[in-house]
Formats: C-alpha cells, structure tokens, sequence
C-alpha cells in the first residue's frame, strides 16, 4: 500500500497480510536481529544483541511447546506468564504459582526509565519492537503511514504467539472459529504511545494469556488470577503520583464509576506510560506525546485496509486518564490520546 512505511526490512502491510503463523513472526525477529546493522533505523550490535535475549524469551513463553509455557507437573496448566511453583501449595498457600521474575527479565526502551519487569511474552514483544529503534524517517511518521498499522501488526503478532484465538486468514470460512492454540482470551486492547519530535514510540498489550481455575483440588490454581492483576499493577507504582486516593489495589476510577473489574495495571498502555510519559520525560515533552488504542476485533480482518482498522481505535478508559492527570496533562479529555469513538461494524 503506496505511502506506508517499511519497519525492520518488510512493509508494515505485507506484515499485517502475510505473517500467518508463530513461526512466520519468529522468522521475522530473527531477520531483525540478524540483519540490524543495514535496517532503517540501523540496530546498534549492543541493541542486537539485547534483541536476541529477548526473542528467546519470547518463545520460551510462547505456543506451541515453549517450556515455559508448557510448565512441568508442578506449573500446569499451562500459561504465557513466566511462573514458579508456590512453596506449601495447597495446603499453606492459597494459589499455585507466583509470577517468576529475575534481572535478566527486567527491561527499558528510554535509557533513564527504570527497569521494568517482563514475564508475559505479549508485553516481551512490545519490548523488542520498541527497541527497534524510533519510527523510520519519523520527520514525515504519522498516525497513519506507520504508527496506526504498527499497532495492528503487533496486534496479530500477539495473538499468533499464544492465546486461544488467532487473526483472521483470507482463507478462512464463515464458519471458522479463529481457534488459537495457546491459552487465555486476547488482550481487549492493543496500544501505541509516540513522540511526534523524535518517533520513539512504545508498544502495549493489555493483561492476557493466562487461565485460573478455581480452587485447591488437583486442575485447580488458587487465587492465581489476583496474584497476576496485583503484580502488573505493581508496576505503576512510582509513577508520578500513583495511587493517589486509590489506596487499595483493588479500587480504581472505572471500578467506582461502573463497577466493572477494570483495574490498574489491567490496560495496554500500562508499560507504553511508564516508558514514555513517566518522570524521565519533562511536562513539555510529556505533553507532545500521542497514542493510539485498537480494540481486538480489528483482527477480523485478514488484510490490511486503514479504513476498517480505524473503526477499532479507541480513547482510554477512566484509569488511563487518571494515569493521563498524574502524568501532567490535565484535560485528558481533549488530549491526543482520546480519538472520537466511530461506530464499528
């Protein structure tokens, strides 16, 4: 599609339209790492370097048989969350697993950011996209010749490497019922944050790719499901003034208004605002930033037409704007951030 950009070698359209399988997006990582030095922007061999450790974590956590996806007989089910058995289940402690993570699974795109924890292989991919480098010729970078369909290809990229539904194919049926062959219903959103000046972006998936069983007898996790939400809400803390009145990590702005169970930490933009609206950046640079949303139902479409895409772009919701206030920009309402909502199909 004329005007699109490339990104690591291959146009982002025949990205979206033709890597149809795990091993097609692996391919693709390994052409990035191997061929770096020559790519738009160019990949330093530290960076490179860095890439290869976090591809192979990755498929470590990633279908269809990465060990740590699959677990042994102490972390089954399986999940795509980086686990260890909990010491004394069942009888002394109430879930099975606790989230594994180690300084080799810390990571940071900003050089002044603090290093996060990675243990998801959806947020890992965010993390190595990112690391690329800044949108290719990001002078003339737009929301739609490269960060609108980056977005969408990350998307698909996310839902071939795990979960329990797959992208849509131009060869499917109208029957066909997108089975995935990993575990875990795909992140509701998939987000974007960008610096228009520089075109350092960040890339984002919303909690996913985990299953909780109830209870302690054999098949069940425990009180698995809040142990994940606790510890990726975990991660904003030290973001400028958060949690503010939100004393609880259980309590939230979308929680008080609707009652729903969204929750801090829950959000794709959750890892995108901590790399490119936190402290690190100054109000001035914090309030040029743009970022777009798109809802999973864009994968619906096996071929890459902006004018469908857009109908799956989304404002933040409630939590994301308190985000937004802490982080400075007080009318998030009116701000890049928050697109108008357009009727979807």
């Amino acid at each position: 599609m004329a005007g699109i950009f490339d990104f690591g070698g291959r146009n982002l359209v025949d990205l979206y339209n033709d890597v149809n399988s795990r091993d097609d997006v692996f391919a693709y990582l390994d052409h990035v790492i191997a061929n770096g030095a020559n790519l738009n922007p160019a990949i330093s061999r530290e960076t490179r370097a860095e890439l290869q450790t976090i591809r192979t974590q990755i498929s470590l956590l990633s279908v269809t048989n990465g060990t740590e996806y699959v677990g042994d007989l102490a972390t089954t089910p399986g999940q795509h969350i980086r686990r260890r058995a909990t010491l004394g289940w069942p009888r002394d402690a109430p879930s099975k697993f606790e989230v594994l993570v180690n300084n080799g699974h810390r990571g940071r795109n900003h050089p002044e950011s603090a290093a996060l924890e990675y243990w998801s292989p959806f947020d890992l991919l965010g993390l190595f996209l990112s690391k690329m480098g800044g949108a290719p010729n990001h002078g003339t970078a737009t929301e739609a010749n490269f960060y609108l369909p980056l977005a969408a290809v990350y998307g698909r990229f996310c839902m071939w490497i795990g979960l329990n539904k797959r992208p849509a194919l131009t060869t499917d049926g109208p029957e066909d019922r997108r089975q995935g062959q990993g575990v875990g219903d795909p992140s509701s959103y998939y987000q974007i944050t960008w610096d228009p000046y520089s075109g350092q972006f960040f890339l984002g998936a919303g909690l996913a790719g985990y299953v909780w069983p109830p209870g302690r007898r054999p098949g069940g996790t425990g009180t698995w499901k809040p142990v994940v939400r606790e510890r990726r809400y975990s991660l904003l803390l030290g973001f400028h003034n958060f949690p503010g009145g939100f004393t609880e990590w259980t309590d939230s702005p979308t929680k008080r208004h609707s009652r729903r169970d969204t929750l801090f930490g829950n959000c794709a933009e959750t890892y995108a605002y901590l790399e490119m609206l936190g402290p690190h950046y100054d109000l001035a640079a914090r309030e040029r930033m743009r970022g777009i949303a798109l809802h999973r139902d864009f994968a619906q479409f096996p071929q890459y037409t902006a004018a469908n895409i857009m109908l799956y772009r989304d404002s933040p919701c409630m939590n994301c704007k308190q985000l937004l206030t802490w982080a400075g920009l007080t009318n998030p309402r009116d701000w890049h951030f928050c697109p108008p909502r357009q009727p979807r199909r």
